[in-house]
């Protein structure tokens, strides 16, 4: 146990099984892909992928399926990576139907990309950027672009902070004097609009503050005209907050394309919430047209009848009562056996499961690399690496176990 070559023998042992029970788990069933790549504690690129199907019985699963050392982070070698993932576990590329990746150039580049290289063999692999990082940029964007906005959340953050570290302003009461410890924990479970209104009126004790905001006038200087006076209610309200509004739906518009707006709009049909209240037959058709190879031209015309069937029975049967995800609508279809009667209804439904929203599942794999992979195990990891590595000029492609 104590011999490296054995404890690889004995990782790799694992890591075998492992990933073949997740392609017995995928068998011929459709798929997606995430990737992303980081550096280790001994600066080694490594990229990781994790796979996303919908198993037998109609459950997402999203397991971490393998992590190599890449040379260079470039789209091309991610790309060759991923091919030799799949020629070794004799998985097929034009099985994917999802790609989900970060904002990075070398994932997202239109021409040379690694979406660009896997649309060209398989223009069903959608690519969705994930969601958390558009909102992320979205409000990074607006606040850089917004001083206002930005000196607003800064002003906030220093109250929030004064308001948790002060003694006295813990220990307002409802009166608006000193109490006890009990009335200071009652306060703090009726949460920061209570305490901030609290914090206002010790303010405004103090004359620190006016009673009544909308009072409180400015004036804007106008270059050759009368000066204008604005209150700070005006102020706030259309400088900073309508404006912030404006520029954060400007943002969205531009950051989310349309095909995708319109793809998830026309996928919030089949939410199962209220009954079914979202259920709209055109638009689901609609979703199935981005779907032309999984559905020929005569099942196109056999779904239409097996959604209206479909409506009849998740509204009918008490067990498709109170679902909140269409995971759940999935997982429900198969444990009554309800999935054979509407076989291209539950078809649409594994479709729109394998879109990728976010990327959190991949990240979380880096989250523990620095455990995993330490100093010792990374001199290890080489010595197994160069053993199951064959090079053919560029490329590195692992040797079939």
């Amino acid at each position: 146990m104590t011999s490296p070559t054995i404890q690889n023998d004995l990782v790799n042992c694992c890591a075998v099984e492992t990933t073949r029970a997740i392609i017995n788990e995928i068998c011929d069933s459709l798929f997606s892909i995430l990737v992303d790549e980081t550096r280790d504690n001994s600066m080694k690129k490594q990229m990781a992928v994790v796979l996303k199907f919908v198993d037998q019985s109609g459950q997402v699963k999203e397991p971490f399926f393998g992590m190599s050392h890449v040379i260079n982070t470039c789209a091309q070698s991610l790309k060759d990576v991923i091919d030799a993932m799949f020629s070794t576990h004799e998985l097929s590329l034009s099985s994917l139907r999802g790609q989900g990746y970060d904002g990075a150039n070398n994932m997202l580049d239109e021409f040379n990309g690694l979406k660009a290289l896997i649309l060209r063999e398989n223009l069903h692999a959608m690519y969705v950027h994930c969601f958390a990082h558009q909102l992320q940029l979205t409000i990074v964007s607006v606040a850089c672009r917004n001083c206002m906005l930005s000196d607003f959340f800064d002003m906030l953050t220093i109250i929030v902070n004064l308001v948790n570290a002060s003694y006295v302003l813990e220990n307002i009461s409802e009166n608006g004097v000193h109490s006890d410890k009990k009335s200071s924990t009652n306060l703090r479970e009726n949460g920061y609009d209570t305490l901030l209104s609290r914090v206002i009126e010790f303010c405004v004790s103090r004359h620190i503050l006016v009673s009544n905001m909308e009072d409180i006038v400015i004036v804007k200087g106008q270059p050759r005209r009368v000066a204008q006076q604005v209150t700070y209610f005006h102020c706030f309200y259309v400088d900073l907050y309508c404006n912030a509004i404006d520029s954060i739906l400007q943002e969205l518009n531009d950051r989310f394309p349309k095909i995708t707006t319109e793809i998830f709009t026309c996928i919030s049909c089949l939410s199962p919430r209220d009954s079914f209240a979202a259920f709209d037959e055109d638009k689901l058709l609609h979703l199935a047209q981005f779907y032309h190879l999984d559905f020929n031209s005569e099942e196109f015309l056999l779904l239409r009848p097996q959604l209206d069937k479909f409506l009849l029975l998740v509204r009918m049967d008490e067990i498709f009562f109170n679902l909140n995800s269409i995971s759940c609508v999935a997982q429900e279809l198969v444990e009554t056996r309800s999935s054979g009667y509407f076989p291209l209804v539950y078809r649409l439904l594994t479709l729109t499961l394998l879109l990728l929203v976010a990327t959190g599942s991949v990240e979380i794999v880096f989250s523990a690399l620095n455990l995993i992979k330490s100093d010792l195990r990374n001199k290890m990891g080489d010595d197994w690496l160069n053993d199951n590595l064959v090079v053919y000029g560029e490329k590195a492609i692992f040797k079939k176990t």
